[in-house]
């Protein structure tokens, strides 16, 4: 057996931190710190294998979070290990955003500005938008684990992108159930008109203000006059697969338009890696 398999997770420690955590900037500054000193404490460095790999996977895996921001948290609790230099840090800067890029003793890791969109134009465009979140009531956007990977953008800016569309094509666009109004918006802007949604629906339960949210929605639009997909191409509406990291979407929702469209010229906005078979367009962490 080896360390990590003897390691006991503390999950009723954890699980009230992180919905603290994604409920409030302010008292989520302190609890990443004491989510840190917990990491720092009691999951050693070197259980797991090399960077603690082990470990930091599950945790992040079951509360939805990448491995870097629990790093991060830790890193946050070896800088500033007592409550004294707690609150130093806390007085200096103004947000995790801030601790991350100037209170950690290292940088961020850079994030690349997208390439010019493909020249042509697509029959499939398939898009998981960068979205920026605000906390409820209107508050000050919430820094979210995606946000260390991955640039987000504004409802508007996203809306404003010049889709390379066909007059003729159909649109996948993901959206989350907070921006489901929003993601309509985009949809019409890109000049798609809804139709239907596919629903992800994962293995584990996340976070939520309301309800604790497990599936995800995949908007179809269409513009022009594409026909629709041969019957026997169709999929079911619900794609069942594991949650992944860093908002991944799964391998089978690609399955599903390669089975749907076989024959078309597909585009990936926003992409996090090349797919063959198809053009790719977004930042991409270095």
């Amino acid at each position: 057996m080896t360390d990590y398999e003897q390691l006991v997770i503390d999950w009723a420690f954890l699980a009230p931190l992180e919905e603290t955590i994604k409920g409030s900037e302010t008292k989520g500054l302190r609890a990443r710190w004491e989510f840190g000193c917990y990491l720092r404490d009691e999951v050693p460095r070197g259980v797991g294998g090399r960077g603690n790999v082990g470990p930091l996977r599950a945790i992040a895996a079951e509360l939805n979070v990448s491995e870097q921001e629990l790093r991060y948290r830790r890193q946050f609790a070896i800088r500033y290990p007592t409550e004294e230099k707690l609150a130093n840090a806390l007085a200096s800067f103004e947000s995790w955003f801030d601790i991350i890029s100037r209170g950690l003793g290292k940088e961020r890791p850079q994030i690349s500005e997208p390439e010019p969109l493909p020249e042509g134009v697509f029959e499939v465009i398939y898009a998981d938008p960068p979205w920026l979140y605000e906390q409820p009531g209107g508050r000050t956007p919430q820094l979210r684990a995606v946000e260390l990977h991955y640039p987000t953008m504004s409802d508007e800016e996203i809306a404003a992108i010049e889709v390379p569309a066909a007059d003729d094509s159909v649109c996948f666009l993901w959206a989350t159930n907070p921006k489901l109004r929003e993601a309509l918006d985009v949809l019409g802007a890109w000049g798609f008109d809804y139709r239907t949604n596919l629903a992800w629906v994962k293995d584990k339960i996340g976070m939520g203000y309301y309800v604790r949210g497990q599936h995800e929605l995949l908007l179809i639009g269409r513009r022009g006059d594409l026909p629709v997909p041969h019957e026997a191409n169709r999929p079911a509406s619900v794609i069942h697969a594991p949650r992944a990291q860093h908002s991944a979407k799964p391998d089978a929702a690609y399955e599903a338009i390669e089975r749907m469209y076989p024959d078309a010229r597909k585009l990936e906005l926003f992409a996090r890696e090349m797919r063959p078979g198809w053009a790719s367009w977004g930042a991409v962490a270095a």
